[in-house]
């Protein structure tokens, strides 16, 4: 009888912990959700764009200030690990509409956008900007412009915008640029661009269609049609492995995954807020940082 007891008691202790672990599961620590981080010094508006260093470090342009039609050349890092900001160098121009930046280790490169032709570079050793070779045609356009370093190499390469196909390469080295093979659709309002690993270059347009440079071999490919239309605000970030992250903006809180291997979009939860004009989003791997645009000096990471 009282090895029955004790077999009992063992039987009713597991099951109890059984329940633990169950209850534990439906409240899973590890599942990603949003959390806000310190807000960034003021607030951003048209023209706001982030890149990350590769490292610990995520640059970022403020853009308009306040009354939406004055320019701010305020230029800030973020420290990932201690969650503070920075103030940098101001740029040497105002960052206007949709201007973009990308970071190649050594500088970060910063198109100006607005239909100007300007290029510059940013050395985070020095602390200091300087001027690059001007744009190719009449310069970047002020909605929809975008920049991207494929991790490699010498180039970084951009789209025009404002609901134009060009697509160009920027050869650091020799300050030299070069006309590519046009985007099949055209770039505008929240279209953006980013490295997807190896050889591709993924593109959004002003529509759902959603495309994929090879580098090596200068073509573009049609991929899965994104889940909505794109509109200020609008951003993509790849996350080092086989996930591209997506914000749609138009003042909508919508965030999407798509997955690189299957070809497929799967909605994820809501960002606190609606993104909209200068909103912007990088991933460092580990998380995916937010600026919602719009005024907000919020910063949020998805994790």
């Amino acid at each position: 009888m009282r090895r029955l007891t004790i077999l009992l008691a063992v039987a009713a202790a597991i099951a109890a912990l059984a329940m633990i672990g169950c209850e534990d599961k439906s409240s899973d620590p590890q599942e990603p959700t949003w959390q806000s981080l310190a807000d960034a010094p003021e607030g951003v508006y048209w023209g706001g764009s982030m890149c990350w260093d590769g490292l610990n470090t995520i640059y970022a342009l403020r853009g308009s200030s306040d009354d939406r039609d004055e320019f701010d050349r305020a230029f800030w890092e973020y420290d990932i690990t201690s969650d503070t900001w920075e103030r940098l160098a101001d740029a040497i121009a105002d960052p206007y509409w949709s201007s973009s930046l990308a970071h190649t280790g050594d500088y970060i490169y910063h198109l100006q956008g607005n239909g100007t032709n300007n290029m510059f570079a940013y050395s985070p050793l020095f602390d200091g900007w300087e001027y690059e070779t001007d744009t190719p045609e009449t310069g970047v356009r002020w909605a929809g412009n975008s920049l991207v370093y494929p991790n490699e190499g010498d180039y970084v390469y951009a789209v025009r915008g404002f609901d134009t196909d060009d697509f160009w390469r920027y050869d650091f080295t020799s300050g030299e640029w070069d006309t590519l093979a046009s985007v099949p659709g055209p770039i505008g309002h929240g279209s953006s661009i980013t490295w997807g690993g190896s050889d591709w270059i993924f593109a959004t347009a002003t529509d759902t269609t959603f495309w994929v440079y090879d580098i090596s071999e200068e073509t573009w490919t049609e991929k899965a049609q994104s889940p909505d239309e794109f509109a200020d605000g609008g951003w993509l970030a790849y996350d080092g492995a086989n996930s591209i992250f997506a914000t749609v903006g138009g003042g909508r809180p919508d965030f999407w995954h798509y997955d690189i291997v299957t070809d497929e979009w799967t909605r994820l939860e809501d960002a606190p807020d609606g993104f909209d004009e200068g909103g912007a989003i990088v991933s460092d791997g580990d998380g995916v940082y937010a600026r919602p645009g719009g005024g907000s000096s919020e910063f949020w990471v998805y994790r």
